[in-house]
Order: structure tokens, then C-alpha cells, then sequence
């Protein structure tokens, strides 16, 4: 997607997120149909904005052939992600039954969690969670009710290539994560975050959860893996921003980020936000308590932020070069060195 298209519509995007609805209007009604709606499905934002123009009854602000696509994309959305909750119904079970503690990450949690809505956000696949020794469990579960695993790599090589094994079975997809993130120089503490999930219903299944500063922690993992490689979608800034602001009050910013310090994740979790804010201005000033935490530190130009959204060739890259944890030689040589089993086993 063009830095053009992100140029034109992240105002839009930041519009809506702080319900200005008529400037959201202006930006709809003097655009090119085809490149707004190019823009909204490659970002997977059709369900996620017809959700925000919902919650604010603002259905005038948009074009109404534009609403009823929007409208369309969330029934698909509901109609595939009630597939994969029967999916995660039936997993819940067989793995219950084995004696196996599953935890939900992402897509389904975080749509009952920032939503409440199951048309609000289309899901690719499912997440979860397992601690390292139920992997070999887990995978006769899976292949008991009929799910093929992807290419594998040899286990002491995924723990450093691959955070997570991929099954398929038709249609459906489960990443099954037996850590938080592969990336070389992060610490993360997989052991304290398990300890600190606690059960809840996602829409009408009971199982694990993270907490909520630990979602936020997987959001910005994504977010800087996402920036790094170049393939940001505008779907993920909505979540983070509800999730931002249903925290804004509640989380200490100086301790969290404390803790991110201690897991080495802090500099570049700051950096992405920057980048993220540098594009959402109007989003970050709702958001008064992390507006204190970022002004603290190296500004981002709004053209550097375009260039890292719309994926702009090694800039995301040489952004982690930057801030990442490692010394360059050392992401050099993890980058450069692993770029052909990652790429075989499609991570």
C-alpha cells in the first residue's frame, strides 16, 4: 500500500478514533472510492470503522454505498470468526480433556476484549499459549481432531526462529505459541506472564487470558515485529489505540515501561508508538496519560512515520536497527543468517 494512501487516510483514521465525524465526512466524500476501499481492505479495517461509526450513530458521516460495503464486510467477519469460535469451543475441550491449560492470545480475546463485538474485527486464525512441556501433548490433540502441522524446524532452532508451530485443518488456521517472540536480545518472561493469566469467558468459552497490561505487551511486540518487516495494517492501530485508552488511567506508564526495560523491549516499544502517534495525532492527545510518557524522547516526522506504515523497502529494518536490543552485528547476523529456514517454514 502506497505511503500516499496512508498520507490521505490515517487523518481520516485518527478522525474517527476521536469521533470528528464531519472531518471524516470531508476525507470520505473527496477521496477516490477505489483507492478508500483499496486502503480499508488491505488494512482488514472495513468491520473495525463500520463498529466505530456504530458505537458514535455516525452512519451519515460516510457515502451510503461505502456504508453498506462496510456493513457487508462485518457480516463476513462475524459469519468467519463464529467458525473459528467453535473451533477454539472444541479445541478447549479436547485439550481440557488432556489435562492441557490452553491460554487465548490475540484475535478472539482481544475482539471480546476491545469490542464486545464479534463483527468488529475479522480474525485470520487462532493463538494460543502453551508452556514448552505440553507441546508433544498438544500436538496428539490436534491431530486427533484432524489438524496438520506446517513445516517444522528442529526444536532447538525454533527457539530461536520461530515463536510459534502452524496447523491447519481446510480453512482453518492455530498458531500454537510456545513463546512470546522469537526475536533475538528480547527477555521476555514467559513464566510471569503464564502465572498471571486468569480464566474468563471469551463470548461463551471459558478459558485463559492474559492480563491487560499483558496484552498490551503482546500488541506492542507485534507492532515493533510488524514495523520491522514492513507490513503494518491500520486494523492493528484501532486495537492498540482501545486498548491505550482503556488503560490510559489505570496503568502506571512509568513502571510499565519499567518492566518492558527489564524484558528489553522498552526502547523499541517507545520508538513504535512514536511512529504510530507521529501518524494519530489527535488519537495520542486522548490519551493524556502516555502523551506525558512520549514527549520524553526522540520525535518522529510524520514522513518517517508514512515511510515505516506503508512498508517503504528496509526502512522498517533499519528502524530496528536502530532501536532494537541487539548490536548491529549481531541482528545482522540473525536477520542474514536465519532468512532461509524462516522463510522455509514460513515465519
Amino acid at each position: 500500500m502506497p505511503d500516499t494512501a496512508w498520507q490521505q487516510y490515517l487523518p481520516l483514521l485518527d478522525a474517527a478514533l476521536c469521533d470528528r465525524w464531519e472531518e471524516v465526512s470531508q476525507i470520505a466524500r473527496g477521496s477516490n472510492d477505489s483507492v478508500l476501499r483499496d486502503f480499508l481492505l488491505h488494512n482488514d479495517l472495513g468491520p473495525s470503522l463500520y463498529w466505530l461509526v456504530q458505537r458514535a450513530r455516525a452512519s451519515g458521516a460516510l457515502p451510503g454505498m461505502l456504508l453498506l460495503e462496510l456493513m457487508g464486510s462485518a457480516g463476513h467477519a462475524r459469519m468467519h470468526n463464529e467458525l473459528l469460535l467453535n473451533v477454539l469451543s472444541e479445541l478447549v475441550t479436547a485439550a481440557g480433556q488432556a489435562g492441557i491449560s490452553l491460554i487465548s492470545l490475540k484475535g478472539l480475546h482481544h475482539t471480546e476484549l476491545l469490542y464486545a463485538d464479534i463483527n468488529a474485527r475479522r480474525i485470520r486464525d487462532i493463538d494460543i499459549l502453551i508452556t514448552p512441556s505440553q507441546r508433544a501433548i498438544l500436538s496428539e490433540v490436534l491431530l486427533s481432531l484432524g489438524f496438520t502441522p506446517g513445516p517444522r524446524l528442529p526444536e532447538k532452532l525454533e527457539r530461536y526462529l520461530a515463536h510459534a508451530t502452524h496447523w491447519r485443518r481446510g480453512a482453518t488456521e492455530i498458531d500454537v505459541h510456545h513463546a512470546l517472540r522469537a526475536q533475538p536480545g528480547y527477555r521476555l518472561d514467559i513464566t510471569g506472564f503464564i502465572a498471571r493469566c486468569h480464566e474468563q469467558n471469551i463470548y461463551s468459552i471459558r478459558t485463559l487470558v492474559p492480563s491487560e497490561s499483558d496484552s498490551l505487551l503482546l500488541m506492542l511486540l507485534s507492532l515493533c515485529n510488524d514495523l520491522e518487516r514492513g507490513v503494518v495494517r491500520a486494523r492493528s492501530l484501532v486495537d492498540l489505540w482501545l486498548l491505550l485508552r482503556r488503560c490510559d488511567n489505570t496503568i502506571n506508564w512509568s513502571q510499565f515501561f519499567t518492566y518492558l526495560h527489564a524484558q528489553r523491549l522498552r526502547q523499541p516499544a517507545l520508538a513504535a508508538l512514536r511512529v504510530v502517534f507521529a501518524g494519530l495525532p489527535g488519537a495520542l492527545a486522548a490519551l493524556p496519560g502516555l502523551s506525558v510518557t512520549l514527549a520524553d524522547g526522540n520525535s518522529v516526522s510524520q514522513q518517517e512515520a508514512l515511510d515505516l506504515l506503508a512498508g517503504k523497502p528496509f526502512a522498517g529494518r533499519r528502524w530496528f536497527m536502530r532501536y532494537g536490543p541487539l548490536p548491529l552485528p549481531a541482528y545482522l547476523a540473525w536477520y542474514i543468517g536465519g532468512m532461509p529456514l524462516r522463510h522455509w517454514a514460513n515465519r
